[in-house]
């Protein structure tokens, strides 16, 4: 009777042995045998545990959230003295959706600064060293980006009675747009009456001249104050093709498996078939060589565009492949900015 019992006991062992592995094999047709080629053991990830003695890798940020509103949820800008700005989508949930969040990154690229602003129905605007918050009605800025004071300084309203004649108002906007001073318009309809004002720095003040308009008015884009802001670096709209100022050097094939591409549009995803494994990568910063490796990296190349190297990345069998854009941006002082998706930005700073 034992003998019976441990019979069946192995063969359940055998039948549960042999549906993990059917599971464990579900998509993935074939696997390689051969060992990774010893030269490329010492390759690694980016993250924080990145060890080497001519770099030091720290994650800045990361977002929760991305949206058709906010596709590049990660957004860097120059601004005074040199520094950078992050602006980083801090949505978490409905309550923080139109919050801001922003981080400050001198020349050498350490973090000396960061600020979250819970929205209270103002717009900021960067403009070299202020930080202009406005409304409909009101508007007031701090100096935020010059020396991390976010001590609010409200505007000086001019003709908020219209009070003004008009080739008064008409004087005062040529002669603004003349000195070569910050300004920018906004136009805005209350109440079924169209209204414009104009906000200016002059004399170490900034003052808002505003005007009844006679109907709706649309702001030029070189009026607005969203041109004084440039962004030399994004997250979120990656291209699967391989950029020329990164390397290849090794793809090595682990498991050739099932996957799809969603187009997006309505339009269904397409299946392939195809190996994913390890790639071993190379870029230049700060002068020197800087290897990293990509794990669960799926490499295509296609006749239709010459075979070009359009690079995605897979978590399971039957999934969706997501694009990986091994992304840089280099400053002038050596250090640099990665990200291989649109929810995390990485500072790489030479030791």
């Amino acid at each position: 009777m034992k003998n019976w019992m441990w019979i069946a006991i192995g063969l359940m062992i055998v039948v549960a042995v042999f549906y993990l592995i059917k599971w464990k094999n579900a998509g993935v047709p074939e696997r390689n045998k051969v060992p990774l080629d010893q030269a490329y053991l010492n390759f690694q990830a980016i993250n924080e545990q990145y060890q080497s003695k001519l770099f030091k890798i720290e994650r800045i940020c990361t977002v929760a959230a991305r949206s058709a509103s906010s596709p590049e949820p990660i957004r860097v800008f120059q601004t005074v003295n040199q520094q950078l700005i992050i602006d980083a989508d801090p949505k978490v949930d409905e309550e923080t959706k139109n919050d801001y969040r922003y981080y400050k990154l001198d020349q050498q690229g350490r973090l000396v600064d960061s600020i979250y602003i819970k929205y209270e129905g103002y717009w900021p605007k960067f403009i070299a060293r202020f930080m202009v918050f406005s409304n409909e009605q009101k508007a007031y800025y701090t100096t935020w980006p010059l020396d991390g004071d976010t001590t609010r300084h409200h505007f000086v309203s001019l003709n908020a009675d219209f009070s003004w004649p008009k080739d008064k108002i008409d004087q005062k906007i040529r002669a603004v747009k003349k000195s070569g001073h910050y300004y920018f318009f906004h136009a805005f309809r209350d109440h079924g009456k169209d209204f414009r004002w104009l906000a200016f720095y002059e004399q170490q003040h900034w003052y808002m001249l505003w005007e009844k308009m006679p109907g709706y008015t649309e702001v030029a884009d070189e009026d607005s104050g969203y041109r004084y802001r440039s962004d030399v670096f994004h997250t979120g709209t990656p291209d699967p093709v391989i950029p020329e100022d990164v390397r290849l050097i090794h793809f090595y094939p682990e498991e050739k498996m099932e996957y799809k591409h969603a187009i997006g549009g309505g339009t269904p995803p397409s299946s392939a078939t195809n190996w994913r494994g390890k790639g071993f990568f190379s870029t230049v910063i700060a002068g020197n060589n800087f290897p990293f490796k990509v794990d669960q990296l799926v490499v295509e190349q296609e006749g239709f565009d010459k075979f070009k190297t359009r690079l995605y990345t897979l978590r399971e069998p039957g999934g969706v492949a997501r694009i990986y854009e091994p992304a840089f941006y280099r400053s002038e002082q050596g250090f640099a900015l990665y990200s291989g998706n649109w929810d995390e930005l990485y500072i790489i700073r030479p030791q």
